[in-house]
């Protein structure tokens, strides 16, 4: 059974494109301080069991800045205004998560009416500004909270961080160094300072602060500052700082094994210095020291299955299937390959599971109908086929194989029901009338098969197929005209249509009136099919039949030597020797041909034929005993 892995699924070039540009692409630290700084602040008394059901219920509240009346205590009004605020704030949080960015700014400025000195609420309206993109009005509230709180280190970094985003790096780096004066032990401010001098090309200065946060030790992700300093190295394009990098990477890994922008920089490194094979090499030796990574497992399998490895593919595929967002996909290579390996049972349970995850996939149906076919269930295999839709690439295969089962079941006119669906569908092609055709023909109802012939011709005019097979049923109502008609077409529409030639070849023989023409036709087909035994066959028949006996024997007996399973041909062989005078072979011949034939006319004409060989006079003639044996 030959499967989609036979293309291949990857060649190394792609599998390799992991690796490319990670060294040149942008640093990945701006984001991450953006992130960090967009949380509600501790400071904001919201309730834990507020949750956005309740919210919504409040939605339509309308804030009364009259509630605030100055008839009542200051200390409760104080209260009342802060637990609005907070609503306020919440309900802006909300909004935000929901994507509703413009109402979450509708709804902060209305509690900054409120509460117009709260740093918190301008914080988070920068942050908001920022998320539309309008980097000039979140500068603009950023600036106004750090008038009323300059020192405030969430506020510093958030606005360093904006000052980033629209590439004023000096700014950015005045108020990250501000921060490493205020606080000279935080982590964050180095940080970012690293990355403004990476931004600026001065790599060295950005080494330096890598190395500062590497030393204070007090970073959360402690692999990031080593990753960041490798990163410079390779930014820099310094042999020697290159070769550092990799002691960098090495600890990144220790720490955290699974950081894919790590192994991306490494395998960088690997592949200038050592080339490509060298990337798989060190993907292979990383797994054996730190174990699975999902996306290594990814890429050596489909290395592995361009390699034709697949026992060492599916064991990354084990791991991917635990592990990864696309199990389809994981399973259904995991199918292909124990199909390849012909472990039917196995595949059909994986694609079974796979039926079920995606029941809508009519390409996992296909397999699974593939896949019970080899194991001979072939109810299994036509019911999975019938299910496959006409919108399906794979419609009309499934239903020419499911045609294909039901008559091997003998549920002939079930098949001729699902070609004559199948022929409903707009899209039908020529192989769906040739498959109804057939089973027509099969059933003995030959007028219909012409007929659906006739109709294939219609639809695709000037198909050698189709005229081929024309020739065949008009042969079959014995209309000789019209059969060499339609195979000079075939012939006419293909000049390599060696079937053709080959019938015509044969059946000039017979009818003994152009054998010169039989010849040409036969050396034709001969010449494009050189080892096929039917052609060699009608070859050695026609020179029989012009009566060249050696010539015919030489043919004969080499397409004999190619089948001798096959009893039509035994039985011309064994006429060859009967002119030849050779009838112990002769009869050797026949008997061979008999072992091999079931119908009990042609039987009852061998067994005439070996008791001829004893009785000569009773011998009748060959022509009047053997059929082409190129007969589809």
């Amino acid at each position: 059974m030959k499967t989609r892995l036979s293309q291949k699924f990857v060649c190394l070039s792609v599998v390799l494109s992991f690796v490319v540009g990670c060294a040149s692409g942008p640093y990945p630290y701006f984001d991450s301080a953006m992130n960090d700084h967009n949380k509600a602040p501790d400071s904001l008394g919201i309730p834990k069991e507020f949750t956005r059901k309740n919210d919504r219920k409040n939605r339509e509240d309308v804030v009364d800045p009259q509630i605030f009346s100055d008839k009542k205590d200051d200390t409760l009004v104080s209260i009342e205004r802060q637990s609005v605020a907070d609503y306020l704030f919440l309900r802006a949080e909300l909004d935000s998560a929901d994507g509703g960015g413009g109402g979450s700014i509708e709804t902060l400025k209305s509690a900054l009416q409120i509460d117009m000195d709260s740093t918190t609420l301008m914080q988070k309206l920068s942050v908001e500004y920022y998320r539309k993109g309008q980097i000039q009005d979140a500068i603009y509230w950023v600036d106004k909270a750090l008038q009323k709180d300059p020192q405030k280190k969430d506020l510093l970094l958030l606005y360093g961080s904006l000052e980033m985003a629209r590439k004023e790096y000096s700014k950015a780096e005045t108020a990250y160094l501000k921060l490493t004066k205020l606080y000279p032990d935080e982590p964050d401010a180095y940080l970012y300072l690293g990355a403004v001098a990476s931004e600026k090309s001065d790599f060295v200065k950005a080494r330096k602060y890598f190395t500062k946060v590497i030393d204070l030790g007090t970073y959360d992700l402690k692999h990031l500052p080593y990753y960041y300093r490798a990163r410079t190295a390779f930014d820099s394009g310094d042999k020697k700082l290159i070769k550092s990098a990799k002691k960098d990477l090495e600890n990144c890994f220790e720490i955290k094994s699974d950081f894919l922008e790590a192994i991306q920089l490494y395998a960088t490194f690997v592949e200038k210095s050592h080339g490509k094979q060298a990337v798989i090499d060190f993907f292979i030796q990383y797994q054996k020291q730190h174990g699975p990574v999902a996306k290594l497992a990814e890429i050596l399998s489909q290395y592995y299955i361009e390699k034709d490895q697949y026992d060492k593919a599916y064991d990354q595929l084990e791991y991917l299937e635990a592990n990864s967002d696309d199990v389809v996909q994981v399973k259904l290579k995991m199918a292909l390959i124990l199909i390849d390996k012909k472990s039917y049972l196995k595949a059909a349970d994986k694609l079974e599971e796979l039926n079920k995850l995606v029941p809508e996939s009519d390409k996992v149906k296909f397999y699974l109908s593939a896949v019970y076919e080899e194991l001979k269930q072939f109810d299994k295999a036509t019911q999975f086929y019938l299910q496959i839709q006409p919108a399906s690439n794979h419609y009309e295969d499934a239903r020419i194989r499911a045609a294909f089962l039901q008559k091997l079941s003998a549920r002939v006119d079930q098949a001729i029901e699902t070609m004559n669906m199948a022929i409903k569908n707009k899209k039908s092609s020529v192989q769906v009338y040739l498959m109804l055709g057939q089973l027509y023909e099969d059933s003995e109802k030959y007028v219909m098969a012409l007929d659906t012939l006739k109709k294939a011709d219609f639809q695709f005019p000037k198909n050698s197929q189709v005229n081929y097979v024309l020739g065949t049923l008009y042969d079959k109502q014995n209309d000789k005209k019209s059969m060499l008609k339609h195979m000079q077409l075939a012939v006419d529409y293909d000049a390599k249509n060696h079937q053709a030639m080959n019938y015509m070849a044969y059946s000039l023989s017979e009818m003994g009136t152009s054998l010169d023409d039989a010849e040409s036709w036969a050396l034709k087909a001969h010449d494009l099919q050189k080892d096929d035994p039917f052609i060699i066959d009608t070859v050695g028949w026609v020179y029989f039949k012009k009566g060249q006996y050696e010539k015919a024997a030489e043919y004969l007996e080499k397409a004999h030597e190619i089948s001798p399973e096959v009893g039509i041909i035994s039985e011309h062989l064994g006429d060859v020797y009967i002119k030849l005078k050779k009838d112990d072979k002769a009869r050797s011949a026949y008997l061979r041909a008999k072992k091999e034939e079931k119908d009990t006319s042609r039987l009852k004409m061998l067994d005439s034929k070996i008791t001829s060989i004893v009785n000569p006079d009773q011998l009748r003639s060959p022509a009047a005993v053997s059929g082409p044996a190129s007969y589809p």
